[in-house]
């Protein structure tokens, strides 16, 4: 993995891991959708640089729940963990 692809993952696992964003996406629906439109910015470089993720991952909509950013984030990681 190139040095900017290690970064990219790095930020998707921290938006894996924000215990906070289930309760925040209730009482802030912005928040949930910030949280999702940074997973979709993150996908789309990798996308650039790794094209075969265009196959496997989708970007998620605004309206997605904090579980399921969450649980893309995680999955788009572990596909670069190998």
């Amino acid at each position: 993995m190139n040095n900017e692809t290690v970064k990219l993952v790095n930020v998707l696992r921290r938006i894996a891991l924000r215990r906070r964003l289930r309760r925040l996406g209730q009482s802030r629906p912005r928040c949930s959708a910030l949280c999702a439109a940074q997973y979709n910015r993150v996908l789309a470089r990798l996308n650039e640089l790794e094209p075969s993720t265009r196959a496997l991952f989708v970007p998620l909509s605004e309206g997605s729940s904090p579980d399921v950013t969450r649980m893309a984030a995680r999955d788009l990681a572990a596909y670069f963990r190998g």
